[in-house]
């Protein structure tokens, strides 16, 4: 029998923590692994190569098969070497960037390789809704994946005629595979032609010769189905977003090639359906310097829709946000209104660091209504849904030993009431405004005050410091969950529902809605034993993919 665990929820993430008086309550199912951290499960086809790192998902239902597709890689990020405790590396890393040594730590001792290696996976499966409800481990991992199509970052001009020569006359596969050999190795390019012979050529193919390839999406678009990734350039620890891109899966199961969409180096985030009108889509993204290292992000949301998913328009001809905002969740109430909340770790120089929780009317979806000041607590990977008349978002959670709750990313709230918090996050703003700096030059001694725990890095080289002190904090120091939060529409914020199994690195949800009040959730995660494992440490171990329900 499934198990079920019914959870309560416990806050409202105000400024100031507020006991909730009355919230739904889900039922939320055990996880199912479907990719697994470390084993192989052995219902997926062979021709897929998994790496240490699966993560990056996405699902969609389409003529009654499931769709998965997952990104795939040695690690999340490269590993630092090995020159001591897992914090002290951090430590010194921080130390080295701070320094100017662009890469920090890996980049001084052993430089990362240019291009890692990366692939991303489409597979599908053919199931009925009702299976899904129940999500019984036994009857998931006794479906029959079927790979759809792979994109990766080497020469994959090659794959093409070749699988195109398979199809045409498979008693010429030994003349191709030499040429596979050389470019995928003798054990990849051996399952490719074992893959032809079995009848599945046609369902592998090279989306796109690119470099690392990320963050899927599915829409489904009147009788088509359309899957979206973005490529980037893979240079460990950077992040220049490169192009978003799109294919199409017709009615009879054939994908089209890939296309490019929106603006080069404009990052796609949410998509959905308008529930109001008939073949008419909407879809945020973001463009600009995300994970900036100066005084605040130079980045620009835009609200878009579309009538066929593929061509995009800015609604207002103009980006709804600028500023320090990038990855951008939403839906619409039943009313129709707009509500998002906004990932602000980048730095705003009028509102601060954390989250904002935005607000556009029917009729007016281009203004978008935001708070006089951040929300310190940030919701990573946010993506939103409703059920009846409630909206829900899944994004990451911040936990730090002795903080209750979402821990403010906004180190200014930590420890301190809302008015000293905002006091203080007032005075740091003005000083950036202003171009003040502690420090005009690095300070070595203060560096070495850091390492005995007499300074912190906020005070050194600002607002350089500032930021590292924020991101290492987060990202080093804290652990994180995956999280399920209610929006409370008069208060303008979200309160916490739930902890969904998670641990380390986590928190990139794709939402399958089974019923108006049944949610399919898929999700990567370290492994769940790995409670107290913080991000960084996740980012650099094995990850693998799990489907969990949600009853409202």
């Amino acid at each position: 029998m499934m198990k079920t665990y019914l959870v309560h929820s416990l806050w409202i993430f105000l400024p100031l923590n507020v006991a909730l008086a009355s919230s739904p309550t889900p039922q939320v199912s055990a996880p199912v692994w479907v990719v697994p951290p470390s084993e192989r499960p052995a219902f997926i086809p062979e021709a897929v190569e998994l790496q240490t790192s699966k993560n990056n998902g996405a699902i969609s239902y389409f003529n009654g098969r499931l769709y998965l597709a997952f990104r795939t890689a040695p690690h999340h990020q490269t590993r630092p070497p090995s020159t001591g405790p897992f914090i002290i590396r951090h430590e010194i890393d921080m130390a080295l960037r701070y320094l100017g040594v662009k890469g920090g730590l890996p980049q001084f001792l052993s430089p990362s390789p240019p291009n890692p290696h990366t692939r991303m996976y489409v597979l599908s499966a053919e199931v009925t809704k009702e299976t899904l409800r129940r999500l019984q481990e036994k009857e998931i991992n006794a479906l029959r994946w079927r790979l759809e199509f792979e994109a990766h970052d080497r020469a994959l001009s090659v794959l093409r005629p070749a699988l195109a020569a398979f199809q045409r006359d498979k008693e010429k596969i030994s003349n191709q595979q030499p040429l596979l050999d050389s470019v995928f190795g003798k054990e990849e390019s051996t399952a490719l032609v074992r893959a032809a012979l079995d009848g599945n050529a046609k369902k592998i193919h090279a989306a796109i010769e690119e470099t690392d390839l990320r963050e899927p999406l599915f829409l489904n678009v009147s009788d088509h189905l359309i899957f979206y990734f973005i490529s980037i350039e893979a240079v460990p620890f950077e992040f220049n977003p490169l192009r978003t891109w799109a294919m199409t899966l017709d009615s009879k199961g054939e994908w089209s090639g890939p296309v490019p969409i929106l603006a080069p180096k404009e990052m796609l985030w949410e998509v959905k359906a308008d529930r109001f009108r008939k073949n008419h889509y909407y879809a945020t993204s973001y463009h600009g310097d995300h994970y900036h290292l100066g005084d605040q992000g130079k980045t620009s949301v835009f609200l878009k829709e579309s009538v066929d998913g593929l061509h995009w328009n800015a609604i207002g001809g103009r980006p709804v946000y600028e500023g320090g905002a990038n990855e951008t969740g939403f839906e619409f109430d039943n009313a129709g209104s707009l509500w998002a909340v906004m990932r602000l770790d980048d730095g705003d120089l009028n509102k601060g660091w954390g989250s904002l929780v935005a607000h556009a009317k029917k009729g007016n979806l281009s203004q978008w209504e935001f708070p006089n000041t951040a929300d310190p607590r940030r919701y990573d990977s946010p993506r939103m849904f409703r059920s009846g008349k409630n909206l829900y978002l899944v994004a990451r959670e911040h936990l730090i030993p002795g903080v209750e709750g979402n821990a403010p990313f906004d180190l200014a709230f930590l420890g301190k009431s809302q008015a000293e918090g905002q006091q203080r996050r007032e005075a740091i703003l003005k000083d950036i405004r202003e171009g003040k700096e502690f420090n005009k030059t690095p300070d070595i001694p203060s560096l070495i005050l850091r390492f005995l725990g007499l300074g912190s890095w906020a005070k050194r080289h600002f607002p350089i410091g500032l930021f590292y002190e924020y991101e290492f904090t987060y990202w080093a120091k804290g652990k994180h969950r995956t999280a399920l939060y209610r929006l409370n529409e008069k208060t303008r914020s979200f309160e916490k529902v739930a902890s969904l199994p998670s641990a380390g690195d986590t928190a990139f949800p794709s939402f399958l809605e089974l019923s108006d009040t049944e949610f399919l959730v898929l999700n990567y995660s370290s492994p769940f034993e790995a409670s107290e494992w913080p991000w960084a440490r996740g980012q650099q171990n094995p990850t693998g993919l799990y489907l969990l329900k949600l009853k409202l």
